[in-house]
Order: C-alpha cells, then sequence, then structure tokens
C-alpha cells in the first residue's frame, strides 16, 4: 500500500516585524504584475490592513525574516520575485493558509 505524504510549508510575512498570521489574511493569489512578471497578493483583512497602515508607507515587509521586495498598496500586500505562477501560487497558499477565494461568486 503507498501513503502519499503532503507537506504544507508555511511562511510567515511580517511588516515592521510585527507577523501577520494567517487569520490576517481574507484572499492569497497569484496575479500578473504589472510587467506581467508573478506577484502574490495578499489581501488583508480590515482590521489587519489599519494595524499595517498605522505602521506607515515605509515599513518594512520581510518574507521569513528576510526583507521582501514587496509593497503594501489598498489593503492588500504585494510581494514580488516569483520566478513562476505555480511559485507564486504555492506561496500565496503558503502564507495565507488557504486557498484562493473564487473569482466570482458564480464558481
Amino acid at each position: 500500500m503507498n501513503a502519499a505524504l503532503i507537506l504544507f510549508i508555511a511562511a510567515q510575512i511580517s511588516v515592521a516585524g510585527k507577523p501577520l498570521k494567517p487569520a490576517d489574511f481574507l484572499d492569497g493569489r497569484a496575479i500578473a504584475g504589472g510587467t506581467g512578471a508573478p506577484v502574490v497578493m495578499l489581501t488583508l483583512t480590515p482590521a489587519a490592513a489599519a494595524r499595517v497602515k498605522r505602521l506607515g508607507p515605509t515599513a518594512k515587509i520581510a518574507l521569513d525574516g528576510k526583507p521582501a521586495p514587496a509593497r503594501f498598496v489598498d489593503n492588500t500586500i504585494e510581494l514580488d520575485g516569483q520566478k513562476t505562477f505555480d511559485a507564486a501560487a504555492k506561496l500565496a497558499r503558503a502564507i495565507s493558509g488557504k486557498a484562493p477565494l473564487p473569482d466570482s461568486l458564480e464558481e
């Protein structure tokens, strides 16, 4: 009998040294950035977005304790630097702890 082993790798985003938890995210997904490159888009809950806004526009964003090529825009954190959309989708799920929400209510 073969048993499949599924590993779930968690990743941690922090802003100004303050960690965000999976409960702080409404959604996490891979999108095409302005240049068409893969971007991780993490939508924050209203409470988490308010906390991040209070930290200021220049607050440093880190991924697993290392500075990340990321920015806070319109209640979302956008994280650059993924080579593929698959890698970006996996990272979004690892950070948010959940699958992305459907694109429409009809799905």
